[in-house]
């Protein structure tokens, strides 16, 4: 996966810039990062001080490689700009920073934040995303802020070579493509606006219909031997009988076959419950506890037996009463248990992440921008791109894969990085468009800054999209529709909602209120 990525990003930034240093300057500074940050987690891991999982790792070496990229674009197209005013390098790479060192230093904080509200939830593996993600963003801020600025000043103009910016040139460029969209989407806002939100919302509507799985075996391969077996035994046999629960009752006193089959008898009039069976005497030596076997009907982690086993759990009550037996607790174990508890936890994580997440973000954006409706039209902007993306992703995994549902842990991965990244990009649009304001009337400043960060994060978006879709090379389900979902979402936020939404909007609400209060 590794030499995937770095090969992809390579090849991009060869056909997109078509200059060989420009190539080996961010794949240099990931690659230090990337060494860093790892040994970082290793020793971290190592104390004990927090696990991590495979898929973490997988995810976290995508997204350090493609910030790294972006961040070079960044400053690499600004360079670009200050070298053709400055005659010496060094000066041109100063100038350069005091302009992208605001960008890059908000976008990284805001990644770390939103990595960082992960602690707060109760689920370990969402707990331990968290400092894997949040060493990984502090590393790439910190090389956005001083290693990648020094590698480019190194190397200096050949950084552009066969195509080296000439000081004082003043040609007149050819109108870019981007420059031709801010002058349509400037012109004529309402035309975009309107058809834009119309199909965000219609995709965001299909997360009506969103299913969620618990079914680990479903991402395997096909031709994995263990999901094989699994299907094969739940095919000749039963699908509950894949995954038999543990139903244990722990009394004061000691317990009577008749009290237990006065139990189990009307624990077997659940619906959900296929059957209840015991090998031996199912009571222990001293006569205080009894375990018996509990299978489910149909498959052992879909929603059915999970409403089954929390039905079971409210009414144990009631049911041990009955029988005489109101000193006696009932516990049932499982995977059937366990994922009924994750989907609990899962809900109450995902909607506690969300929440805080959008919280930080806004203040970040409020505190970044001085303003107090800017951060509103830029974290709505990114909260209906997101949303828009996961209904759109399911409504083709549903045509195309002919999934039922997709797994619990992506809407809030997705989110997440989504989210953070969507700021990015955010960022850096309105930071060029203030920047611009000084010395132009709005609507031109809102073209300008188009036309300038237009290719930086149209590029960027490409090289971050094709990125996360080299998860689609992994063998498991999960990590394919993440990267899918990923690459989605960065697109359409790239080529649709940060071009042409954000400045129709900008053009829309006007000077006084796109920054409001500030004056700029």
């Amino acid at each position: 996966m590794l030499l995937s990525t770095v090969g992809l990003i390579l090849v991009l930034l060869l056909v997109i810039y078509r200059s060989p240093l420009l190539t080996l300057i961010p794949l240099l500074g990931a690659g230090i990062v990337y060494a860093v940050v790892d040994r970082v987690v290793g020793f971290a891991t190592a104390q004990g001080w927090f696990g991590v999982d495979s898929q973490a790792l997988s995810i976290m070496t995508i997204l350090l490689f493609a910030v790294v990229t972006d961040y070079s674009l960044l400053i690499f197209s600004r360079y670009r700009e200050e070298l053709k005013t400055h005659e010496d390098a060094n000066a041109a790479m100063r100038e350069t920073m005091k302009h992208v060192k605001e960008p890059i230093f908000f976008s990284g904080s805001t990644i770390v934040l939103g990595v960082a509200t992960l602690f707060f939830a109760l689920y370990e593996p969402y707990r331990n995303f968290a400092p894997v993600f949040a060493i990984a963003a502090a590393g790439m801020l910190i090389a956005g802020l001083t290693l990648l600025p020094a590698l480019f000043a190194v190397i200096g103009r050949k950084a552009f070579w066969p195509v080296i910016p000439k000081y004082g040139d003043v040609t007149v460029e050819k109108k870019s493509i981007w420059g031709k969209v801010a002058n349509v989407v400037t012109k004529k806002p309402l035309q975009f606006m309107i058809p834009i939100l119309l199909l965000l919302v219609l995709g965001a509507w299909n997360m009506t219909n969103m299913k969620e799985s618990y079914d680990l075996i479903a991402s395997f391969p096909e031709d994995l031997s263990s999901r094989v077996g699994y299907e094969r035994l739940g095919a000749d046999f039963s699908e509950g009988s894949l995954a038999p629960r543990t139903l244990l009752f722990v009394s004061k006193h000691e317990l009577g076959m008749e009290e237990m089959k006065t139990v189990i008898d009307k624990i077997k009039e659940n619906p959900a419950i296929a059957d209840v069976t015991t090998q031996g005497n199912p009571v222990n030596e001293d006569g205080k506890a009894a375990k018996f076997s509990i299978i489910f009907k149909g498959n052992p982690y879909g929603t059915e037996a999970f409403d089954g086993l929390l039905k079971l759990r409210e009414d144990s009550k009631s049911i041990l009463e009955e029988a005489n037996l109101s000193d006696t607790e009932m516990y049932i174990s499982g995977e059937t248990a366990i994922n009924a508890d994750v989907r609990d936890i899962n809900g109450r994580d995902t909607w506690i992440v969300m929440i805080l997440m959008t919280v930080l973000i806004t203040f970040m954006l409020g505190f970044q921008t001085r303003s107090i409706i800017a951060p509103i039209y830029m974290i709505g902007s990114i909260l209906l791109s997101f949303v828009a993306t996961l209904g759109l992703s399911y409504f083709l995994f549903e045509v195309f894969l002919d999934l039922d549902g997709i797994n619990y842990r992506i809407p809030l991965y997705a989110f997440v990085f989504l989210v953070a990244l969507g700021v990015d990009y955010s960022i850096m649009l309105i930071a060029r468009i203030r920047e611009e304001l000084k010395v132009m009337p709005f609507d031109d400043a809102v073209r300008k800054g188009l036309e300038r960060t237009g290719g930086v994060i149209s590029s960027a978006g490409v090289i971050l999209a094709a990125t996360f879709l080299v998860l689609a090379t992994m063998p498991i389900y999960e990590l394919k529709l993440f990267g899918f979902i990923m690459a989605l979402g960065i697109l359409i936020d790239t080529f649709v909602v940060r071009p042409l939404l954000i400045p129709a909007v900008l053009v829309l609400l006007g000077k006084k209120w796109s920054f409001w209060p500030k004056k700029i």
